[in-house]
């Protein structure tokens, strides 16, 4: 059953627990608090390497899984076992049937959760959310609201003695973006090199980095479902923040090829931890998981279209003297 992160909280507050949990979404900041509210809850402060067990998604087999379950926990009365980092393409109909016959036996001490990194709208619409439905409490994590990141965010900022206007505050959210890991790690800089008073726009300007990767990644997103307006209007606001056309034009590149990458690789069956290693994605693990994500809506030849595309604008604006804005605002119009 899908719930509200709120009423399951109550519910932990109360001891209370399902022994399945399923937790999805875009802010994974929240997803790694409320599995520590379940830790806490559980009383697993001590004893933890007995009685919780975290497996990513490429180490994962249901022996382990089995194994976990058949142990009764060690002076403590719950056991966990997380799971991470599935994708749909993990979630198969044979991983489904697997998973749904262990936990018709599942005894009372025991607790699963699987987070999964999917793109929402297609993991909501998909057989296997539906499956996962009927056996678990599934919560979805979005980004909070602009507004309602404003108000955290103007509290840490004056509980550290500084102030800030509400339209540079609105600046450094979208020019960092909703993440909040993302904005904690970039107000945490300012703190450090701001000393007193203001935070003013040349302060973010200079000390905080602006997601341009995540920008460009919504660009390409918005191109492939033929959303050109909404690609533009990203594209003229980083402009206006002074980000050359050279480095947009690189970072949309990079997601059609990170996307390309991802298809082509699952459909050989490659998995996103070789991928990671063959292309050396380290540090920028982030773009290719995006990629995987959101690859399975599009079809290899379209995506393939989009690269050369960009290979042509790519040596045009390195051969010819037009302005790059021009070739650019061209691009985003004359893909279909």
């Amino acid at each position: 059953m899908v719930y509200a992160q709120k009423k399951l909280e109550e519910m932990l507050k109360n001891k209370e627990f399902f022994n399945f949990y399923v937790f999805y979404g875009e802010e994974h900041f929240f997803i790694k608090n409320f599995v520590k509210k379940i830790l806490n809850a559980a009383d697993l402060k001590k004893f933890r390497e007995f009685n919780l067990k975290t497996v990513y998604y490429d180490e994962f087999d249901f022996e382990d899984l089995q194994s976990f379950l058949n142990t009764a926990p060690f002076i403590s009365e719950k056991k966990i076992f997380i799971l991470k980092d599935f994708s749909i393409s993990n979630l198969n109909s044979s991983f489904i049937e697997k998973l749904k016959s262990i936990l018709q036996d599942i005894p009372d001490y025991f607790i699963l959760i699987l987070i999964v990194n999917v793109n929402s709208i297609s993991f909501k619409k998909s057989i296997v959310f539906k499956k996962l439905v009927e056996q678990a409490a599934v919560v979805e994590f979005l980004y909070k609201t602009e507004e309602w990141l404003c108000e955290k965010i103007l509290k840490s900022i004056e509980k550290k003695g500084f102030y800030i206007t509400r339209e540079n505050l609105i600046f450094f959210i979208r020019r960092v973006g909703k993440s909040i890991e993302k904005l904690k790690i970039e107000l945490d800089k300012i703190f450090s090199f701001v000393l007193e008073g203001e935070i003013k726009k040349e302060d973010i300007l200079n000390l905080t980095i602006k997601n341009i990767d995540e920008n460009a990644f919504y660009i390409a997103k918005y191109l492939l479902f033929k959303r050109k307006e909404e690609a533009l209007k990203i594209f003229n606001d980083l402009e206006k923040e002074g980000i050359s056309e050279s480095l947009i034009f690189g970072a949309i590149s990079c997601c059609f090829v990170d996307l390309y990458r991802a298809k082509s690789a699952k459909l050989k069956g490659i998995r996103i931890g070789e991928l990671s290693k063959i292309f050396n994605y380290s540090g920028k693990e982030f773009r290719i998981r995006n990629a995987f994500l959101n690859c399975n809506l599009f079809s290899i030849e379209k995506l393939k279209k989009f690269v050369v595309l960009l290979s042509k604008i790519d040596v045009l604006m390195k051969t010819k003297n037009i302005p790059k804005k021009i070739l650019l605002e061209n691009f985003l119009f004359k893909v279909k």
